[in-house]
């Protein structure tokens, strides 16, 4: 099994997608950080952090939110281009994707007062279809749906 993680680090949060084993699962990982408050435009004192993670928003993506990703960044019209909500017994936790009039790509991410945006430039947003892209294939791979001896190679 294929394991990446890539990190975006902005002003106002931190946004991490990740495939990795989690208690002997594979699975796909979306995870957000706000900033620490005042921390927004400064550098973190040495072994400081500037980012939350503590209290971060985290998504375990399905194929289907992969795809649903994958189509909302690559949307070439302003708006709110996703609504993703995962429920989990009485909570819930949201991802929106929104396209801004400057072209610039938000990843918003919401659970009960918890608020986190990340602004995605172009390169970023580049960077987040490749890995979506190769997260869907290993999907793929992983449920073996092309071969059972794991030898899948897209």
């Amino acid at each position: 099994m294929k394991e990446f993680e890539e990190n975006w680090y902005r002003g106002s949060g931190a946004l991490r997608i990740g495939m990795k084993v989690y208690q002997e699962e594979w699975s796909v990982w979306l995870e957000m950080a706000k900033t620490f408050p005042g921390m927004e435009k400064t550098l973190p004192r040495s072994g400081k952090s500037k980012y939350d993670w503590e209290n971060k928003l985290v998504f375990r993506l399905s194929r289907d939110d992969l795809g649903k990703l994958g189509v909302a960044f690559n949307h070439t019209q302003g708006g709110e281009l996703l609504n993703l909500v995962h429920r989990y017994r009485s909570r819930s936790k949201t991802i929106k994707v929104i396209l801004a009039n400057n072209g610039n790509y938000f990843i918003n991410g919401y659970r009960g007062s918890l608020g986190i945006s990340i602004p995605l430039e172009a390169d970023a947003v580049w960077k987040l279809r490749i890995c979506l892209k190769l997260a869907y294939e290993e999907s793929l791979c992983n449920e073996n749906v092309f071969e059972k001896q794991r030898t899948c190679s897209m």
